[in-house]
């Protein structure tokens, strides 16, 4: 007969002066005026700089080929959350409006939204969109403010300057 027992894990305690950076970081994101935003009062939408957050082609053409295919404009959610193996988790999800607190990125016609709190964590971002046996999906491919992440890419580590 087989006992299981409880799993152990060996996380390091962040020093105080990490816990002060973090703190200090994260205060830091949730002021608006860190994020250069546009508006067009026109249609109501915001956009970013071009080095805020890049989509690959193959991103832009999967973005475009669904709001074709619903005849409606198909924006991809960029979130961040706090949670998963490593602090923070990519939330990557598809809606057809903006919030009041999104910022639209336009990518040749293609479109997604963040969030304020979310895009500083994730500033100069790639995202992109692939086709595999396994599975068909939008995924961050890389995040300059992230230290490191789990390997399945789903969360990752708030660099720390």
């Amino acid at each position: 007969m087989y006992t299981t027992k409880p799993a152990t894990y060996n996380l390091r305690k962040l020093s105080e002066h990490e816990v002060t950076d973090l703190e200090s970081k994260i205060s830091d994101y949730a002021k608006p005026k860190i994020v250069p935003i546009r508006r067009d009062e026109a249609n109501k939408e915001s956009s970013i700089s071009e080095s805020a957050v890049q989509l690959t082609d193959s991103a832009i053409a999967r973005l475009k080929h669904l709001s074709e295919q619903r005849n409606k404009t198909q924006y991809l959610r960029l979130r961040v959350d706090s949670g998963g193996c490593y602090g923070f988790s990519y939330m990557l999800d598809m809606t057809e409006e903006p919030e009041s607190n999104d910022i639209v990125v336009d990518r040749k016609g293609a479109k997604m939204v963040i969030d304020d709190v979310s895009l500083p964590l994730v500033r100069g971002a790639t995202i992109d969109w692939q086709d595999r046996l396994i599975g068909q999906a939008f995924i961050v491919l890389a995040n300059p403010q992230s230290s490191g992440g789990c390997g399945c890419g789903a969360s990752f580590e708030v660099k720390m300057d």
